[in-house]
């Protein structure tokens, strides 16, 4: 572990994360760099007091950067790599608690913090609304270390809802945030279904008879065809009913009402129909109105015939203390008085047990009146010059005094009275500390190694800055130089070692096959003969 935290030490971080809003998340060496093109909410801009945050699909905060407008770059925190140190393994991420954060590849939410309202706001993209393919996206970008050229632009705007920021969007059936047409191709919940009449939702329904919004069968008759029952019970049947012309049967009448009467019916005690009342007389009156039984007694508040229990006053208990509040009076029976009730009205504050106050009024509260007068005050009244209801402040650099226009104010680096700006700097490719290229604004406390402030290299792939006529980087002109010594020349050396671009004075072979040589067939065909061979004799 020793060599891990010298590794550690050694990491070069390249971008600073103060930032004046409290967002928490752990520095990782492995990061991604976008760039805002522009960040609205509601079409209005960001101001510079929000935040551009971004966060895993679990909602775990891997990077925020304070808005400044065009060009904000957003530095995303990703896991960091193993490293493997003497044949070991280590899992960095474990150390730098960044296993959970974004590896290369996955996708990570973006997201505004609106400091106006101390709200975060996610950016939905609605596709296709008011279309069964209709759905909402969360803007997000892919996790990569190599810098993002793309800048991004970020659009909080309203829901179908009314949402700021909202996801919902609009279905087929133009319902915000609808289920759409269901399964039996109905707008509306999903078991929505057609009715007879094929109205979705409808209320008609078909009668016993199948008829749509149908009053069924009759009263009197027994089927959808109109028969009727007959005495038999027959539906349709023709059998009927006598007393005494009985449909095939013995009619009879009660007791006292005669064709084969028998008596006085049951439950009664005379044939004119009188029955006994509850105190056993035949006809008679029964139980007074008002009383309860047959001796007089009458119900209590509890429904007790003949019972004690009566109805009184009683009031509101809320915290307990046995004591009612006077303004909450309440008649109940006192054989069933609901829980919560006493009958005395003498607590003064019946939200509060203790009946024991602040100097705020709150039950067993802490609030005291501090230095200033102020009750709860918590000298929150004294200024930073120990005046109360003074108006000297302390800035961000520890300066108290009444004067906000000599506040002291953040760098680009945001270091409170810090020193460093933005510059626009070239990239030094051949470290000659001359720059070359397109230039790039950046904050001087986060420039990295081989970047400079000028744009004064001709040469940014030779250091020396003294390429040769051979296009080399501190050359002498020999690696395109010809036989003559001159660069891209068009001189040749010949087979007698002449140097010159004509070719027609090059030399040729003899007939000895010297180059150069002078030695020519003689006229009799000897090479170099003197012609004696073939002359006549005298």
């Amino acid at each position: 572990m020793k060599y891990l935290s010298v590794y550690f030490s050694t990491i070069l971080v390249l971008f600073n994360l103060s930032l004046s809003q409290d967002f928490d998340f752990n520095q990782s060496q492995q990061q991604a760099v976008f760039f805002i093109d522009s960040a609205t909410i509601d079409g209005q801009d960001l101001d510079s007091n929000d935040f551009v945050l971004a966060r895993t699909a679990e909602g775990l905060l891997v990077g925020a950067s304070q808005y400044n407008g065009y060009g904000t770059d957003l530095v995303v925190m990703g896991q960091d790599l193993d490293i493997v140190i003497d044949g070991e393994t280590y899992a960095v991420c474990e150390t730098t608690g960044t296993c959970e954060y974004p590896a290369q590849g996955d996708s990570v939410l973006l997201s505004i913090y609106d400091s106006s309202s101390s709200q975060e706001l996610q950016p939905f993209s609605i596709l296709n609304d008011v279309t069964a393919e209709s759905t909402s996206i969360q803007q997000s970008v892919t996790f990569s270390t190599l810098i993002n050229e793309d800048f991004l632009s970020i659009a909080i705007v309203y829901d179908c809802d009314g949402n700021l920021g909202g996801s919902l969007n609009t279905d087929e059936c133009g319902v915000c945030g609808g289920f759409g047409v269901n399964d039996f191709g109905c707008c509306g919940e999903e078991n929505t279904q057609p009715d007879c009449n094929g109205l979705c939702g409808g209320p008609a329904e078909l009668d016993e008879c199948g008829v749509c919004e149908g009053n069924g069968i009759p009263d009197g008759e027994c089927d959808c065809a109109g028969n009727v029952l007959d005495c038999n019970g027959d539906c349709g049947g023709g059998v009927t009913i006598d007393c005494l012309g009985v449909c095939g049967g013995d009619a009879v009448l009660d007791e006292c009402g005669f064709c084969n009467g028998g008596g006085i019916p049951d439950g009664e005690c005379d044939c004119a129909g009188n029955v006994l009342d509850a105190c056993g007389v035949c006809g008679g009156p029964g139980i007074p109105d008002g009383e309860c039984d047959c001796s007089g007694n009458i119900e209590d508040c509890e429904g007790v015939c003949g019972g004690d229990a009566q109805v009184l006053a009683y009031y509101i208990d809320a915290d307990g203390d046995g004591l009612g509040d006077s303004s909450s009076e309440y008649s109940f029976c006192d054989a069933s008085v609901p829980p919560g009730f006493v009958q005395n009205s003498d607590d003064f504050d019946d939200n509060c047990f203790s009946n024991v106050h602040d100097c705020a009024g709150v039950c067993d509260g802490s609030s005291v009146v501090d230095s200033c007068g102020v009750c709860g005050g918590l000298e929150s009244a004294v200024d930073c010059a120990g005046v109360c209801f003074g108006s000297s402040s302390e800035d961000m650099c520890g300066t108290c005094d009444a004067d906000a226009s000599n506040d002291c104010v953040q760098d680009c680096a945001g270091v409170w009275g810090g020193s460093d700006e933005i510059f626009m700097y070239y990239f030094d490719a051949d470290g000659d500390g001359l720059g070359s290229g397109d230039g790039l604004e950046v904050c001087s406390a986060d420039i990295s190694e081989g970047w400079v402030l000028n744009n004064d290299d001709a040469e940014p792939d030779c250091a020396t800055n003294d390429t040769d006529e051979c296009n080399v980087c501190g050359g002498d002109n020999s690696s395109c130089s010809d036989c003559n010594g001159v660069p891209n020349g068009d001189g040749l050396l010949d087979n007698c070692n002449v140097c010159d671009n004509d070719t027609s004075n090059d030399c040729t072979q003899d007939c000895l096959g010297n180059w150069g040589g002078d030695a020519a067939l003689d006229e009799c065909g000897v090479c170099g003969g003197d012609n004696s061979i073939c002359s006549d004799e005298c």
